[in-house]
C-alpha cells in the first residue's frame, strides 16, 4: 500500500502465500461446505439452496423430529454442525461431528492433530460417503450440503495417504517458491506423486497449464470445479499432516474455495483495472462544507490500496496530511499540528473475509458482517446510501457526540468493496460533515461510481 506506483495483478501463488496460513474469516456458514473450506459455493444462507426433499423411508429415523425440508435448509444455512447434528439419523451423527473438527483445521485456528485427523478421515471414508448419499437422497443433489459431501471421499483419500518423502520435497518446493507469473507448478510433482494423488495432480497441472497458455486461469464449472477444488483441499491437508508444511491446509483450502466459487485463479475478478488510474475525485462539495475559519483545505490524491491486485482510489484529504501505510492505509495530520491525536482517515479495499463477488448488502449487514461490527455500541445517527453507487454512509455518535463516520461503496459484480472511515478527536468533531463528504467523493478504480 502507499502512494501510486507500478502495479501487477495477483496470481494463485500470491493468493496462497498472502493468506498467511489461514482461511480468511469467511462467514462461517459452517455447513458441510465449511468443513471443506469450500463455503463460498454454497451461497451461505441463500434461500434457494434448500431443495424439495425426495421421498424416503424414514421408519428408522425416529430421532429426526423436524420436517425433512426444514432439516435440509438448516444444514445449508447453519453456523455450526451443532445446530443440526441432533436432528440427523443417529448413524450419521459421527460423520457430521467429524466435519466440525475438519472445519477448525481448515480455518487454521486452534492447534489440531492433522496427522490424526487425516488418519481418521481415511478410516471414516465409508461413513462420510454414506452420509453424503443420505443428504443427496434427502435434500437433493444440488443442495449445498450434498455438493460439499460429494467430494469428501476424495478429500479423505488424499489426506490419509501415507507419507512419501520425495513427494513431500516437491510440495515443499512449491510452497517455498514464489512465482509472480501464474499458478504453482503442479506438473513438477507428476513424477513423484504417489498413486493416490497422481490423478488429482494431473488434473491440477492441466488446469494451470491452460492458465499459463492463455495468460489467465478461466474458472471451471460444474463437476470439474468440484473435483479441482476438493483436490486442492485434500492435497493441502496431506501437505500439512504428512509433510509438516505449516499452513498448507488453510492456504490450499482458500484456493479451493475460490475455485469452487467460480473465481479466476490467475488474477482478481476485476481485470482491466491494473495500472489504470481512478477518476479524479472532486474536492468541491467537501470544501463547501468546511466550517468558516477552520483553516483546512482539501486536495485530491491517488493512493494504492492493493499493489498486486491493482486496486487504487482517488481520495479527497486535507492539504498537508500525511499518508501512513505501516499497517492499513491511513491519512493523518502532520506531527505538531493543532489536530487531536485521534483524528485520522483510514481507507482500504475490503472483502469482509469473503473475497468473491457477492451480495455485499447482505454480507456486510449480516450478523457476522462488517457493519454490525463497526457500529457496535455507537449510536447510528445516519445510515443512507452514498450518491453514485450501492453502499452505505454511516455517521456514528458516542455519548451523544458524532465523531466517527464510515463510507462504504460496493458493486455486487466485484470481489472487494471500498471503505473510507473518519475518526475525530473531540476537539475536531466540527469537521465530521466535511470529512464524511470527502470520503464520499473518493473514487475507486475497480468499479464505476456515477457522478
Amino acid at each position: 500500500m502507499g502512494v501510486d506506483d507500478g502495479l501487477k495483478g495477483p496470481s494463485l501463488s500470491s493468493v496462497l502465500s498472502d493468506s498467511g496460513g489461514t482461511v480468511p474469516a469467511m462467514k462461517r456458514c459452517h455447513t458441510i461446505l465449511a468443513a471443506l473450506a469450500l463455503v463460498l459455493v454454497a451461497g451461505c444462507g441463500d434461500d434457494d439452496s434448500a431443495r424439495p426433499p425426495k421421498a424416503t423411508d424414514r421408519s428408522d429415523n425416529a430421532a429426526v423430529d423436524k420436517s425433512t425440508s426444514s432439516l435440509c435448509k438448516q444444514m445449508d444455512d447453519a453456523d455450526g454442525v451443532d445446530e443440526f447434528v441432533d436432528d440427523l439419523p443417529e448413524e450419521h451423527r459421527g460423520a457430521a461431528r467429524m466435519l466440525d473438527v475438519m472445519a477448525g483445521a481448515m480455518e487454521g485456528g486452534e492447534a489440531t492433530d492433522l496427522g490424526g485427523l487425516a488418519d481418521e478421515l481415511g478410516d471414516s471414508a465409508g461413513e462420510l460417503e454414506a452420509f453424503g448419499a443420505w443428504v443427496e437422497e434427502t435434500c437433493g443433489e444440488d443442495s449445498a450440503a450434498a455438493v460439499g459431501l460429494r467430494m469428501l471421499p476424495l478429500v479423505a483419500g488424499l489426506a490419509a495417504a501415507p507419507t512419501d518423502e520425495k513427494y513431500c520435497d516437491a510440495l515443499r518446493a512449491t510452497f517455498d517458491t514464489e512465482r509472480s507469473d501464474g499458478p504453482p507448478d503442479f506438473s513438477g510433482m507428476l513424477e513423484v506423486a504417489p498413486s493416490t494423488h497422481r490423478d488429482v495432480i494431473e488434473r491440477l497441472a492441466a488446469f494451470t497449464e491452460r492458465a499459463e497458455t492463455s495468460g489467465e486461469a478461466d474458472a471451471p464449472g460444474g463437476a470439474e470445479a468440484e473435483e479441482l477444488g476438493a483436490g486442492l483441499v485434500g492435497v493441502g491437508m496431506y501437505a500439512e499432516a504428512r509433510c509438516e508444511i505449516d499452513g498448507a491446509a488453510a492456504q490450499m483450502g482458500l484456493a479451493g474455495a475460490f475455485l469452487m466459487a467460480g473465481e479466476d485463479l490467475g488474477g482478481d475478478s476485476n481485470p482491466g483495472t491494473v495500472d489504470k488510474d481512478p477518476p479524479r475525485a472532486d474536492i468541491s462539495e467537501a470544501t463547501a462544507q468546511l466550517p468558516a475559519g477552520s483553516g483546512v483545505g482539501f486536495e485530491a490524491r491517488t493512493v494504492v490500496l492493493d499493489e498486486e491486485a491493482g486496486r487504487k482510489a482517488s481520495i479527497v484529504v486535507p492539504t498537508g496530511w500525511e499518508v501512513n501505510d505501516d499497517f492499513n492505509l491511513g491519512v493523518e495530520p502532520p506531527d505538531g499540528s493543532a489536530f487531536g491525536f485521534m483524528t485520522s482517515i483510514s481507507l482500504d479495499d475490503g472483502c469482509d473475509g469473503m473475497c468473491v463477488a457477492n451480495d455485499w448488502e447482505e454480507r456486510l449487514r449480516g450478523k457476522d458482517g462488517y457493519i454490525p461490527m463497526v457500529t457496535g455500541d455507537y449510536e447510528v445517527i445516519e445510515d443512507r446510501a452514498p450518491a453514485g453507487s450501492d453502499g452505505a454512509v454511516l455517521v456514528l455518535a458516542e455519548d451523544g457526540v458524532a465523531s466517527r463516520s464510515v463510507v462504504l461503496r460496493w458493486d455486487d459484480e466485484v470481489d472487494h468493496y471500498f471503505r473510507c472511515e473518519v475518526n475525530l478527536d473531540e476537539d475536531d468533531v466540527e469537521l465530521l460533515e466535511a470529512l464524511t463528504t470527502a470520503c464520499e467523493a473518493a473514487r475507486p478504480n475497480w468499479f464505476p461510481v456515477e457522478d
